[in-house]
C-alpha cells in the first residue's frame, strides 16, 4: 500500500494539468470548502499492480464530477467506443481535507470522489481489501451520464464482494435532491387564470419563435440562449400579472432556453416545476421535467413526480416513466433493478388510486 502515498506525492503530468482550468479548481472550493481537493492528476500504478476487478450491478454515484468535466471528457474519448469504462476506487487516508476519501480515476483520469457519507463506509474496506490481494486497488464498470450542461459519473460494482450492503452506501444523486426541494411547488393551492392578455401573448410567441431559430443554429452566438431565456421571463411576468392560462408556457420556454446554458442546471427545473405550478396539465412541462430527471433517474423522485400528475393527462407521463424504466428512452440511463422497481411503484400507486387505465398499460407491458 505504500505506492498510495508515493503516488499522492509524485506531481501531476503536464497531461493531467490541461484538463481541469485553474478556474474550475478555485470553483470547486468555494462551492464545497470541505470536499477533499488536490492537484489535478492521473492514476499511475506501480509496475506489476493490476487493479481487482469488481464489476457488478451495484451502483455508487460519484460526487464532485462538475469540477472534473475535462477529465471525464478526456477519458471517454480514451476508452473503447462500445465497452465500457474502467474505475478504478483509491483511498486517500493522508487526504488533508478529508481522511476518509476515496478518489475516483476514470480510464486513470481524476473525475471525482465517492460522497463523503459513502466513502466514510467504503474506505476501510477498500484499504482492507487491498491489504488481503496484495496491495491491489478495486476496479470495476462505470458510465457517464450527461444531461446537458451537467455530468454524472456512476460505478457499477459488486458490493457483495467487499461485504457492503448496498443499503449502507444508499445515496441521492445531486439533481434529485433539487428536484425534491422543488416538489412543495407543486402542492401550492391553485391560482385561477382567467386573464387574457394580448400584448403578453404577443411576447410570448414572439420569444417561441427565436427559441426555434436559435435551436436550429449550430453556429449560434453564445449570448443568444440568455437572450431568449429573457425575454421568456419577460413575457411570464406579464403573463403573471394578468393571471393569463399562458403564464405555464413562458415558464416552460424559459426551462428550455436555460437547460443548454452552463451552470443553469437548478434555474431549469426550478422553471420547469413553475410550469407546472401554474398550470399541472401542462404534459410538454411534465414531459421535459421527467426527461430531466432521467439524467439521474432515482425511484423515490419520479414517483413523487408522478404522484403529483393530474389524472387526466397521467397516461403520458406514465408512458414516458414505462420506457425510462426499461433503457429505452433517449438517454438509457436506469439499471434493470430500479426499472423494476420504479415499475412495481407505479402499479401500485395505479392500483391505490383505482386508476384502471394505468393499471392496463402497466399490466399490458409486463406480458410483452
Amino acid at each position: 500500500m505504500g505506492w498510495l502515498r508515493q503516488r499522492r506525492s509524485r506531481p501531476s503530468s503536464p497531461a493531467a494539468k490541461a484538463t481541469v482550468t485553474p478556474a474550475s479548481l478555485t470553483r470547486g472550493t468555494a462551492a464545497d470548502p470541505d470536499r477533499p481537493s488536490e492537484t489535478p492528476r492521473r492514476l499511475s500504478l506501480p509496475t506489476g499492480v493490476e487493479p481487482f476487478e469488481l464489476h457488478g450491478t451495484d451502483e455508487l454515484q460519484v460526487a464532485w464530477e462538475t469540477f472534473h468535466a475535462d477529465a471525464i471528457l478526456a477519458a471517454q474519448l480514451s476508452a473503447s467506443p462500445h465497452g465500457p469504462m474502467t474505475a478504478v476506487l483509491v483511498p486517500e487516508p493522508d487526504n488533508p481535507r478529508d481522511p476518509n476519501a476515496v478518489a475516483v480515476y476514470l480510464q486513470h483520469e481524476h473525475v471525482g470522489f465517492l460522497p463523503r457519507e459513502v466513502a466514510r463506509r467504503m474506505q476501510p474496506t477498500l484499504l482492507a481489501f487491498a491489504a488481503a490481494n496484495g496491495g491491489r486497488p478495486v476496479s470495476c464498470a462505470a458510465h457517464v451520464n450527461w444531461g446537458g450542461q451537467w455530468t454524472q459519473v456512476i460505478l457499477n460494482i459488486d458490493l457483495a464482494r467487499l461485504s457492503v450492503d448496498p443499503a449502507e452506501v444508499v445515496t441521492v444523486p445531486d439533481l434529485d435532491l433539487v428536484i425534491q426541494r422543488l416538489l412543495p411547488r407543486l402542492d401550492d393551492p391553485h391560482i385561477p387564470l382567467t386573464g387574457t392578455d394580448p400584448k403578453a401573448r404577443e411576447a410570448l410567441a414572439v420569444a417561441e419563435d427565436e427559441r426555434a431559430v436559435v435551436d436550429a443554429d449550430y453556429s449560434r452566438d453564445r449570448r443568444a440562449w440568455p437572450r431568449v431565456e429573457h425575454d421568456f421571463r419577460r413575457a411570464a411576468e406579464q403573463l403573471e400579472r394578468t393571471r393569463d392560462p399562458l403564464v405555464s408556457d413562458a415558464w416552460l420556454g424559459v426551462a428550455r432556453a436555460t437547460r443548454y446554458q452552463p451552470d443553469h442546471r437548478d434555474e431549469t427545473l426550478e422553471a420547469a416545476v413553475e410550469a407546472l405550478h401554474w398550470n399541472r396539465a401542462n404534459e410538454d412541462a411534465w414531459s421535459e421535467l421527467i426527461d430531466m430527471a432521467s439524467a439521474a433517474p432515482h425511484v423515490p423522485t419520479l414517483m413523487a413526480l408522478f404522484e403529483r400528475v393530474p389524472a387526466d393527462c397521467r397516461l403520458p407521463v406514465l408512458r414516458q416513466l414505462i420506457s425510462l424504466s426499461r433503457g429505452h428512452d433517449r438517454r438509457g440511463r436506469m439499471s434493470p433493478g430500479a426499472g423494476e422497481r420504479l415499475r412495481a411503484e407505479l402499479q401500485a400507486f395505479a392500483e391505490s388510486q383505482g386508476d384502471t387505465a394505468s393499471c392496463a398499460i402497466l399490466a399490458g407491458r409486463r406480458r410483452r
